[in-house]
């Protein structure tokens, strides 16, 4: 069972000594991590090197393994990680240790040299670990030739080619685990593998440059699997069912797999599909960033749960296709785009005067026959170049999409590198996961102009094709729609596979699109229900999936989680857009009000019939898009959009950065516009003052603390600087929330790099540290070299690998800053931390904290409040740790494994949860097991809160409502009595007053 590791901070002088009390108790288990070993927050998160029960952790490297070391004669296991080893100390645990069975030198710099030495030695072993080394070929072939007893071997990250891996097949046939790894052994080694070793029961064979062949073969033959990895190996395009029975965990993300037909009867087994790439989730398929086409991402993002009903469907119905796509024509403002569309499908209309321009968007339907008779849909969009239109285009330029891109060959952007062509060409690819691009010169006036094609598709390979016309001539594009329907039917999605019966009920809904811009849920079950039944929930449930999807394809709007909108769909994107556009574009809401808006002008505004009806959902909508949200404390409800303020950033606030900030930064090869102005409205709770905020910049601040926001001048690169008693934990709020929104983008990941500051002295008295790119720092991780130089003059300083991975060292700046007079113990177990060296430091009560989704804020400001106590309680000698599970009741289900949560549970000293109106699906059963463990041992204390809220008691919360009824009910029976509060500062001075209370009382 995986558990938290007590841990020891020792100095490496301190070391001898605590060897010395370990041999006296005849230790036969050690663990020993250098000073770069960074202790997880999440039990999921632990390596392997923490599976233990006691680890010492160094707090600076060793000049070399101590004397007391080779004394520890009862060690059986012994692991060393992220330790400056050399070849001659695996020899000299090779020579020392002969009665060891399991022995990890991770990340040690150990080589063939050192591998060698331990095969010839240590004839005991049956775990052996030596990832992240540098071994090659021949120090796998000495391990395969003379560690025949080896049930487990972890090679990964070294580079032992097909030459060892094969070695290794012949030699250790009983190994039931072996992890390689990055090794680039190809299908020649997976077919070894496969060949060989038939008792394995786990193998990771991630990025190895194996294709169809290789991971067929370990498929057919290998029957005892359990696990399997073969992520990031690009090669492999198809899957075969493993013919074993006993397999839980498949993992293929990043590879070219398109179709999961093959394993659907694993999936209607009850083998989840989870769109990720490692097992934080738990048993089951993983598929992140595979171009999957059949389910496509969009069922799989759903959950496990709407990719099983997608496949019970097609078994209960067969299957039909789905024949239509998106056209979205983009460009500078006044290039041409509606004569464009116009000339294309809208032949009978006159082309636009000169001075009329899209405003917003404008959606056009385009039907044409295709070869089996049926009628290919194109949804043709037209979209106005403004500059305030470009920070809508994430919600609108999607993939499984076709674009056209308009040039006025009056401009002179002819290159790549030319704004014309830079911007849009990025956001393209950006956007829509590199959709194919058609390029259309409009030769106004009949001027033409070259442009280097070559340069554009070399950098843009999605890039089809370049077309020219002058739009007076009335058959200008009929080339360009050739191409527009050919390149449209041929979309990898067109003509999937679906639900046969998910075809009609499409139709239908395209009817009453035609007359009504939105319908209620009610009016879409009963379109569902006339094509399949709808008797009970599971019913109910499929027609949801069924509308989500739609949704994700852009058919239609349907957000299904906000409660606001949760019982419209909106058929008609052209009306929603035109509604938000009308108060984007208002003069008075951009100008004379400075971004803010009111019910008031939202009555002005749409005011039209239809619109008047739905302002609730509008405005949810605008919010739900990240344009705008509700300014708090205001005596007439008013909204802002952060797009619409000042450009520049406000004079008190130009001097602000000095050093001792934290401080990190993002850079990007491309920066979305409108970014900052969309992490304003995501975090918008922590906006005190909007009058210091600009377009391109916000000062967020909680109780003292402050963070400043903002793009760099040269508009690639987002900084984050922080200074306050916690400027550590909302910097990591705010962190956090710009990597989701980087990650809501699907082709940014390879555009941004987050840039870690330097700590050496020199760096820490600078303003503007030198920057370290997060990857390359991983990059060394991964190959041992845990150092790195600074270039700043003139002391050029080596700085450890490991404490900038993280983001920064974030105490050690708190305390260069001046904001901590005493350092606390970093992390372990209370008592450890406390008696292990006799230091005399405070001791740390470890706090678990635990709520819902929907108390977010209230988690926040706990968090936020109990750190600052730190100050007062470091006096009496006490240090609070908060770990947080982010929406741990939420996620509490089958899939979370039942001794992680055990784990995390026991390594706390307090356990709090928060609960509003709902409670997870299995949080009775877990924290009945929470109860039996302080019943067995005094630990942890449970404190359990319930926000005072009035419930609506109607059909659509009757599960939560029960779920609610039924866990009061369990507290009842256990004789636990909950709190209530009704409001956060309430909540944190009761919880404080029993902190003191447990303090007086000598328990904490």
């Amino acid at each position: 069972m995986t558990e938290i590791p007590r841990i020891q901070r020792v100095a490496p002088d301190e070391l001898p000594a605590v060897l010395d009390a370990h041999r006296e108790r005849r230790t036969t288990q050690l663990i020993l991590v250098g000073p770069d070993y960074q202790p997880p927050n999440k039990v999921e998160h632990l390596p392997a090197i923490a599976r233990g029960h006691h680890l010492v952790s160094l707090t600076s490297h060793l000049p070399r393994l101590p004397d007391e070391l080779w004394r520890l004669e009862h060690l059986e296991s012994l692991q060393l990680a992220l330790l400056a080893l050399t070849d001659e100390d695996a020899i000299g645990i090779s020579q020392h240790f002969g009665q060891l069975k399991a022995l990890l030198l991770e990340g040690t710099h150990v080589g063939d040299g050192g591998a060698q030495a331990i095969a010839e030695h240590l004839r005991q072993l049956t775990s052996l670990d030596l990832s992240i080394n540098q071994i090659g070929d021949a120090g796998a072939r000495a391990i395969a030739e003379h560690l025949g007893q080896l049930t487990s071997l972890n090679l990964g990250h070294n580079q032992i080619g097909d030459a060892g891996v094969r070695a290794i097949a012949e030699h250790l046939r009983q190994l039931t685990s072996l992890d390689l790894v990055h090794n680039q052994i190809g299908d020649a080694g997976a077919r070894a593998i496969a060949k060989h070793l038939r008792q394995l029961t786990s193998l990771n064979l991630g990025d190895n440059q194996i294709g169809d062949a290789g991971a067929r073969a370990i498929a057919e033959h290998l029957r005892q699997l359990e696990t399997l990895d073969l992520s990031d190996n690009k090669h492999v395009k198809t899957v075969t069912l493993p013919s074993s029975p006993r397999l839980t965990t498949l993992k293929i993300a990043k590879t070219d797999v398109q179709d999961l037909s093959p394993l659907s009867p694993l999936i209607l087994s009850g083998q989840p599909v989870h769109w990720a790439r490692w097992g934080e989730k738990g048993n089951g398929i993983y598929v992140k960033h595979c171009p999957l086409t059949h389910p496509s991402p969009e069922v799989i993002q759903q959950g496990p749960e709407a990719v099983l009903n997608f496949f019970r469907e097609i078994e209960a119905q067969g299957t039909d296709r789905l024949f239509e796509a998106k056209l979205l024509l983009v460009g500078e403002g006044s290039a041409g785009k509606t004569s464009l569309l116009r000339r294309l499908f809208q032949p009978d209309l006159p082309l636009p005067d000169e001075d009329e321009t899209t405003r917003g968007i404008d959606i056009h339907r385009h039907e044409f026959p295709i070869a089996d008779g049926r009628q290919f849909r194109l949804n043709a969009w037209d979209f106005g170049g403004q500059q305030i239109y470009h920070a809508t285009h994430q919600f609108f330029l999607t993939k499984r999409s076709l674009y056209v891109l308009v040039d006025d060959t009056r401009s002179d952007h002819k290159t790549v590198h030319d704004e014309g062509f830079r911007y849009w060409l990025e956001v393209v690819e950006t956007l829509s996961e590199a959709s194919p691009l058609l390029i259309f010169q409009n030769e106004k006036g009949g001027r033409s102009k070259q442009l280097d094609i070559a340069g554009i598709k070399g950098r843009f390979p999605n890039v089809q094709g370049v077309y020219r016309g002058n739009l007076e001539h009335p058959d200008a594009a009929d080339e360009l729609r050739r191409a527009v329907e050919h390149f449209a039917l041929n979309l990898p999605h067109v003509g999937e596979d679906v639900p046969a019966k998910w075809v009609p009920i499409r139709q239908e809904l395209e009817t009453l699109a035609k007359s009504r811009p939105h319908i209620t849920l009610d009016e879409y079950l009963a379109a569902y229900r006339t094509h399949l039944p709808l008797q009970d929930d599971d019913d109910r449930k499929k027609a949801l999936h069924l509308s989500q999807y739609l949704h994700d394809l852009g058919v239609f709007l349907h957000f299904q989680h906000v409660p606001e909108l949760r019982r419209t769909l909106f058929l008609q994107n052209q009306w929603v857009t035109d509604a938000v556009f009308r108060v984007l574009d208002d003069e008075d809401v951009k100008t004379s009000n400075r971004g803010r808006f009111t019910v008031a002008d939202c009555d002005r505004l749409w005011s039209e019939a239809g619109y008047a009806d739905k302002e609730v959902e509008l405005r949810a909508l605008m919010v739900r898009f990240e344009l705008a949200y509700r300014l708090p404390d205001t005596a007439v409800d008013t909204w802002l959009v952060p797009q619409h303020l000042p450009p520049s950033r406000p004079d008190s606030l130009r001097d602000w950065a000095r050093h001792g900030d934290l401080m990190l930064s993002y850079r990007y090869a491309f920066l979305p516009r409108g970014m900052v102005s969309r992490l304003i409205v995501r975090m918008h709770r922590f906006v005190r003052d909007p009058d210091l905020c600009w377009s391109d910049g916000a000062l967020f601040e909680r109780d003292g603390t402050q963070v400043l926001v903002e793009t760099g001048t040269h508009g690639n690169e987002i900084t984050l600087r922080a200074r306050g008693l916690e400027s550590q934990t909302l910097l990591a709020v705010l962190a956090s929330d710009l990597d989701a929104l980087n990650d809501s983008f699907p082709g940014l990941k390879d555009k941004v790099s987050k840039q870690v500051p330097c700590i050496c002295p020199t760096c820490a008295q600078s303003p503007t540290p030198a920057m370290f790119p997060r990857q390359q720092l991983l990059e060394r991780k991964q190959r041992g070299k845990l150092t790195i130089e600074c270039r700043e003059p003139p002391d050029y300083h080596d700085v450890s690998v490991m404490k900038l991975l993280e983001g920064m060292d974030l105490e050690l700046w708190l305390d260069r800053a001046g904001y901590l007079k005493e350092a606390p113990e970093p992390t372990g177990d209370a008592e450890e931390s406390t008696t292990a060296t006799g230091t005399g430091k405070p001791r740390t009560v470890r706090i678990f904290l635990a709520s819902s989704a929907e108390l977010r804020d209230d988690r926040d400001a706990f968090d936020l409040y109990f750190r600052q106590l730190n100050d007062r309680l470091r006096n009496d000698g006490l240090y609070l740790e908060i770990v947080r599970w982010e929406n741990f009741l939420d996620a509490m289900s089958d899939t979370r494994l039942q001794d992680e949560y055990n784990a995390a549970i026991r390594a706390c000293d307090i356990f709090v949860s928060l609960f509003r109106t709902k409670t997870g699906k299995y949080t009775a059963e877990e924290f009945g097991v929470a109860w039996e463990q302080f019943k067995a041992t005094g630990k942890p204390r449970i404190y359990t809160y319930f926000h005072a809220t009035q419930v609506p008691t109607n059909a659509d919360n009757r599960a939560d409502l029960m779920s609610l009824w039924a866990f009061k009910d369990q507290l009842n029976e256990l004789g636990h009595f909950p709190t209530e509060y009704d409001s956060i500062e309430g909540l944190k001075r009761h919880f404080r007053d029993q902190l003191d209370r447990l303090r007086d009382a000598g328990e904490m």
